[in-house]
Parts: structure tokens; sequence; C-alpha cells
């Protein structure tokens, strides 16, 4: 099973996109200015199928071998991982724990600098610019709880994951 792997964050401040309201008011969106992030990890298949996982603080090692398990319990298949060059995917940690599961698992990098290539780069921006725009949180749960919502959403529409892999000049 081929998988698309990629990791974003998810800010508590909104992200402003134009909107329409009443002639003549102006649409306000207030929210409380503190910068609290989610962090999110994705990997899209071939498929169509989608995983998904949060958590608060950045994905470093641990966390990434800990969704690769994840990927590696839920799909019982082997696996090639298409990830970019992140420092958590080349770390030596990572690099161990993928020649001890050589036998599930194999990945290949992306070019640096070509997210155009990852068609988790089309989620990332369906999750926020689409499903999460102007969406104003009071804090991380909310947040966290929103997301949720939305991927769930997200996960129920095969048709636009697969969309997500025609965005990219790869061949499927």
């Amino acid at each position: 099973m081929i998988l698309f792997l990629d990791e974003t964050g998810l800010s508590v401040i909104p992200l402003v996109s134009s909107t329409w309201g009443l002639r003549g008011q102006t649409p306000i969106l207030r929210h409380r200015g503190h910068w609290d992030k989610v962090s999110a990890i994705t990997a899209v298949s071939t498929t169509g199928k989608l995983y998904f996982q949060m958590k608060l603080g950045a994905y470093k090692s641990p966390d990434v071998i800990d969704f690769l398990q994840h990927l590696l319990r839920q799909t019982k298949r082997r696996l090639l991982v298409v990830w970019d060059n992140g420092k958590q995917h080349k770390s030596d940690e990572t690099k161990a724990w993928l020649r001890a599961n050589r036998k599930h698992i194999a990945v290949e990098f992306l070019p640096p600098y070509a997210p155009q290539l990852n068609p988790v780069e089309a989620f990332n921006n369906q999750l926020k610019n689409h499903s999460l725009k102007n969406y104003c949180p009071d804090n991380t749960d909310q947040l966290l709880a929103a997301v949720r919502r939305k991927v769930k959403a997200i996960r129920n529409r095969p048709k636009l994951i697969r969309s997500f892999l025609h965005q990219t000049p790869l061949a499927f």
C-alpha cells in the first residue's frame, strides 16, 4: 500500500478568508489572540484512505514512529511511505526503526522543495483554508474538537480524498 505522509500545524488564531455578510455590515472575527498550536500528521493512500492524528506540540521522531506503527496495525499490509525530507524523517532514531521493520515498511523521499508532489498538502489546504476558514476557537480543546469533526467529514468523502491525489502531477 502506498501512503503519502506529512505533518502540519494548526493554530487557534483563525485563517481569515473573504466571506459573505449583510450589505453594510462587515463581518468581524473575534479571537483571543494567543498562539496556541496543535500539530497533525496525515497519511493519504492511493486508494483514497485517510489516516490522521493530532497532538499538542511538534511531531518529533518518536511521534512519527508511533504513527507508522499505528499505520501498520491499521492496514495490516506492507507499506511504502512517501514523505518529505523533514528532520524527524531522517533522524537516526527513525532510520533505526525503519531498518528494524524493513520487512513491513519502506520509505521514499520526495524531492526537496516539491510540496506540490504530496497529496497531503491538498488535504491540509482543504482542512485549513476551506473547512476551518474564519473559525475562532477559544482554546486548543475547541480547536481539537473542530478539527476532529472536519476530518471525519472529509473521511466520509472518498471522492474528495482521491481528488487530493489528482491535484498532484503524479499519475494515479
